[in-house]
């Protein structure tokens, strides 16, 4: 009997507590979390963190005092994630995700830290399996934002920088990713799968994203099967006349140039007259002065 009521009264217990827990309001968090995610060249990079406000604090100094290690958020520690290898302060640092730390030295030094592993409450975990460290850049006497937000700004397929706006300043640091290699790697994998159009398309292409020999006979070679899918046509003519060029074969290329022009003349097909105009003839027009 003792025991059955021990058990009813455990029982008891349990279903109150899981009640309560059920019950429990949903009310705004002073520190919402928030994610922010930018594609630069054909890397995702991704944050996340969460998001304090100012509150009519002093920041700087204050609430996040110097000499001190910070989370660079609120609640759990900032996390980045890079779907490729990327170069940060000449480190390379690879894919995955990474914690990132805000060393705030003083009123003017401030060092990025991404570590693998750690927290501001445990730096000496973080220091041991730091990636990178760099000086952060820092931009004072901004408008006031109230919630600190983090942006990530692609500036060119190779390169992007972090920033973290919070009160009235901007703290920031560069990254560069490797678009071109990724790329190459890309029209390598998806060439066995396309059409004459794809293939010769993807040949084309890998002319913008590499320059060394290999890729040369590749890309020629994938021109080349292109013909021999469709027979020749006035647009895998001019991929064939531009890789050509690229190879120091001008005068070949000039040849296969005036074949474009010729095939351009006796084309009937609108979409085809207008991919000419769109996408051929300033490129040839120009390649023909210089391929001599």
């Amino acid at each position: 009997m003792r025991n059955f009521q021990h058990f009813l009264f455990t029982l008891v217990c349990f279903v109150f507590a899981t009640t309560l827990a059920v019950a429990q309001p949903k009310l705004p968090q002073p520190s919402p979390s928030a994610e922010i995610k930018q594609t630069v060249g054909l890397t995702d990079v991704t944050i996340v963190y969460s998001s304090p406000a100012v509150k009519g604090r002093k920041i700087w100094g204050g609430l996040q005092p110097y000499d001190s290690v910070w989370r660079a958020g609120a609640n759990a520690p900032t996390k980045i994630t890079f779907s490729n290898n990327v170069k940060i302060n000449g480190v390379d640092v690879k894919k995955g995700d990474y914690i990132m730390l805000l060393y705030l030295h003083n009123d003017n030094k401030f060092e990025w830290i991404l570590t693998t592993k750690g927290s501001q409450f445990n730096y000496k975990l973080a220091k041991k399996h730091e990636v990178v460290r760099l000086k952060a850049g820092i931009v004072k006497g901004l408008r006031n934002k109230e919630r600190l937000t983090y942006y990530i700004s692609a500036n060119s397929n190779t390169e992007g920088v972090v920033s973290l706006r919070w009160e009235k300043r901007e703290i920031s640091f560069p990254f560069n990713v490797s678009t071109d290699k990724a790329a190459v790697a890309s029209i390598k994998k998806f060439a066995g799968q396309a059409n004459w159009f794809q293939l010769g398309n993807a040949g084309y292409q890998l002319l913008s994203y590499s320059s060394n020999d290999k890729d040369m006979k590749l890309a020629h070679s994938m021109i080349k099967a292109s013909v021999a899918m469709s027979g020749e046509n006035m647009i895998n003519t001019w991929w064939h006349a531009a890789v050509l060029a690229k190879m120091g074969k001008k005068s070949e290329a000039k040849k296969l140039g005036k074949k474009v022009k010729e095939f351009y003349a006796k084309e009937k097909r609108a979409g085809w007259k207008n991919y000419y105009k769109t996408n051929i003839e300033s490129k040839l027009d120009e390649g023909m002065k210089a391929w001599k």
